[in-house]
């Protein structure tokens, strides 16, 4: 995944100095390789985790007077490299890098931008006087920015904007009050005032006369759009685009494995993994040992079934308090979750054999694997009911359960609230927002990026879409992401490849069929 770092400046020039400095907090994204590129204006850093070309595709990389940084993988490059050649490209290596930065000179950004893959990337365009940032279209590689002036300052991670910032960083308190609630701050926002997340599916252009431009590439699909996309076996089709999908995401110069939760989205990863290399997966399970951990059985026998070189890490009580402060400077935010600690402890014990780990990522999201999904459509239908109304006896009930009702509890807590995607995102909150505004100043409130516009009528679609906008691009992939990067491990989510996203979501307003899917994707043998 690499961790790339820069800064421009369009009235007194860029320290090449301050991107150096940025760049070394990112050693972990990049334990390979380091250099530097700079033009007066804009200075380009790059920590390069190689997987792919690993002798050759330095960065930044130079050609035709644009200079890129970037952090991901193209999938499918080799094919693309293909027809940049027919198009009269002469390549220097043989890296998906390259592939990416020919993209923009033959085509600029929009065609660099429809090339399928995960990547956050920089491009600086001495012939426009053009910064460009690119982020993939579901958020899989980070990339955080902050302006001032005629200034811009970017990096894969906060804490790197930060060491460039000429101000001291200040917390943005809104942001504290959405994590309070939402167990996440929602994009764009971070955690700090004036630093950004470029959006998912985003370009951001920074020149000198027009500032900074956001401009969005690619956005979910929503099922009323595409309403006769795939009548025919869609079961089968969303298996082929998995199958697709893991087998270009099993593409890499370097050892790759598997996490295996021991459910079913990991084991069919997995067994695509084995199918598409021909080789015995190399599987990782994270857990206790005490007889009473059902993923760590489950994971073994489905190892077992697949032929799996597996392996099984243990979690301790001890890594809880070991690793807490560490792993929050590697968040840029407060843990929210014990999971973070897990993944954490499973990618640092993979990382002695792989560099690459596929994970099941983003399957509950987009196939309702939760149980909060059976209670999509009452969650939306209890909003007729005014909030003042049901409020009292949904606490009263909530109060008087005993503590084994937890997921019961959660659910009213849920329903409780007054708007819909306030219930929606209830579902995984730590806190109402009443509770919120008791904790924290009074009269803020959880503010959402999240929109539900045309899909208000379908609670199962809105469920699924507030997910996927912001719980799975703002919590699970930066966890996901975070954890696995802090040991030099890059993670690939073959689930959210954009082909089997868009075809998922094409159906998601019609469970019975959803479930069709769901069942032939994942009892695959």
């Amino acid at each position: 995944m690499c961790g790339i770092v820069g800064f421009a400046k369009f009235t007194g020039g860029a320290d090449p100095r301050m991107a150096r400095t940025a760049a070394a907090l990112l050693g972990h994204r990049g334990p390979d390789d380091e250099n530097q590129w700079s033009n007066g204006w804009a200075t380009l850093a790059h920590r390069r985790l190689a997987i792919v070309d690993p002798d050759n595709s330095t960065q930044p990389m130079v050609q035709g007077g644009v200079a890129l940084a970037f952090a991901g993988e193209i999938f499918d490059y080799r094919e693309h490299r293909r027809n940049l050649v027919a198009a009269g490209h002469s390549f220097g290596t043989e890296g998906d890098a390259e592939v990416f930065l020919a993209s923009f000179l033959i085509g600029g950004i929009d065609r660099a931008a429809a090339l399928p893959g995960q990547f956050g990337a920089a491009l600086v365009d001495t012939n426009t006087r053009r910064l460009w940032l690119i982020r993939d279209r579901f958020g899989i590689v980070p990339l955080h920015y902050a302006i001032a002036g005629d200034a811009i300052a970017f990096a894969t991670e906060v804490k790197a904007v930060l060491s460039m910032l000429e101000h001291t960083p200040q917390i943005d308190e809104r942001s504290i009050g959405d994590f309070l609630v939402l167990r996440r701050v929602p994009g764009p926002r971070t955690m700090f005032l004036g630093v950004s997340k470029v959006p998912p599916g985003h370009t951001l252009c920074f020149s000198e006369k027009a500032g900074a431009l956001v401009k969005q590439y690619w956005q979910l699909p929503i099922r009323a759009r595409h309403r006769n996309h795939c009548d025919a076996d869609p079961a089968g089709q969303v298996l082929s685009a998995l199958r697709l999908a893991v087998g270009r995401q099993s593409v890499a110069d370097a050892p790759i494995g598997c996490l295996l939760s021991g459910g079913v989205d990991s084991a069919v990863v997995a067994s695509l993994v084995g199918e598409a290399t021909g080789r015995a997966p190399v599987t990782f399970v994270v857990g206790a040992t005490d007889g009473k951990d059902n993923e760590v059985s489950n994971a073994a026998e489905t190892a077992r079934l697949i032929r799996a070189d597996h392996r099984h890490v243990l979690l301790t009580p001890a890594h809880y308090t070991r690793e807490l402060e560490r792993l929050t400077w590697h968040r840029d935010t407060p843990l929210s979750d014990p999971a973070d600690i897990a993944v954490f402890v499973v990618a640092r014990e993979a990382s002695a054999v792989v560099r690459v780990l596929l994970s099941g990522e983003g399957s509950d999201e987009l196939f309702a694997g939760y149980p909060k999904h059976a209670f999509a459509a009452f969650t939306r239908w209890i909003g007729m009911l005014p909030a003042q109304v049901r409020r009292p006896p949904l606490q009263a009930l909530q109060a008087a359960l005993p503590a084994p009702a937890r997921r019961l509890r959660v659910m009213l807590r849920a329903l409780s609230e007054d708007r819909l995607e306030d219930r929606l995102n209830g579902w995984f909150a730590s806190f109402t927002l009443a509770e919120q505004r008791e904790l924290w100043h009074a009269g803020t409130r959880a503010e959402t990026s999240d929109s539900l516009d045309g899909i208000h009528s379908d609670g199962l679609a809105a469920m699924i879409h507030l997910d996927c906008q912001s719980w799975l691009t703002d919590h699970l992939i930066e966890r996901t992401d975070r954890m696995l990067m802090a040991c030099g491990v890059e993670p690939r989510l073959p689930f959210l490849d954009h082909a089997v996203l868009e075809l998922s979501l094409i159906h998601i307003s019609e469970p019975t069929r959803l479930r069709r899917i769901s069942y032939a994707v994942f009892c695959l043998k």
